[in-house]
């Protein structure tokens, strides 16, 4: 992968021999990697994105031959920071183009929890409410179409409460698994599952 100390934040999924990994990598990369055999052996490193925000940590599922890879990073250069998605239908050979499934805001985006199977992609992220950032609302947002098209994003948290998403599961119906800050300011944290 690249120089000890300086690639960080690595993610892991498993479907049946093929193990996934991606991580953030320097100068603001988002970079995967692949092994068919249970990691006796791995494929070269793709990159992914090169507008990632370096300190967020990538979200990777993979069921079947599909891998979708979720991570902050910017719209533009210099841009906010958004959700961005990268999805593989061949096992992470390849990997179609970045989607960008948050509306465009002022506010930034960042630490996104996914889960897929087919083509059903199933989105929860944090939202700053103000410019500021003192506080994450929580939203949640899916598709039925690979990522094509979009439901409306809901909020799963108040707006004056920080939140953080830490799991993102589905049995038919969604479960999030998120921190929920006791007071607005913090004062500790409580952990919830919310069943959609």
């Amino acid at each position: 992968g690249g120089a000890p100390g300086r690639d960080a934040l690595p993610a892991v999924a498993v479907a049946g021999s093929a193990v996934h990994v991606a991580w953030a990598g320097t100068a603001s990369r988002i970079l995967h990697r692949a092994s068919v055999d249970d990691g006796t052996t791995w494929g070269p490193v793709a990159t992914l994105d090169r507008l990632a925000i370096g300190s967020s940590r990538p979200w990777l599922v993979a069921d079947g031959d599909d891998v979708v890879v979720a991570y902050t990073a910017r719209r533009a250069a210099g841009g906010v920071a958004t959700i961005a998605l990268r999805r593989s239908t061949d096992g992470g050979a390849s990997f179609a183009p970045r989607l960008l499934p948050v509306a465009a805001s002022p506010l930034v985006a960042r630490d996104p929890v996914v889960a897929a199977s087919g083509d059903a992609i199933r989105l929860a992220w944090g939202q700053c409410t103000t410019s500021s950032c003192v506080r994450l609302r929580l939203w949640y947002r899916q598709s039925s179409t690979a990522g094509r098209t979009w439901g409306a994003a809901a909020a799963l948290t108040p707006a004056t409460r920080s939140a953080r998403a830490t799991g993102l599961a589905t049995t038919g119906r969604v479960l999030v698994l998120y921190a929920l800050g006791r007071t607005a300011t913090g004062g500790g944290e409580t952990v919830v599952l919310r069943i959609r």
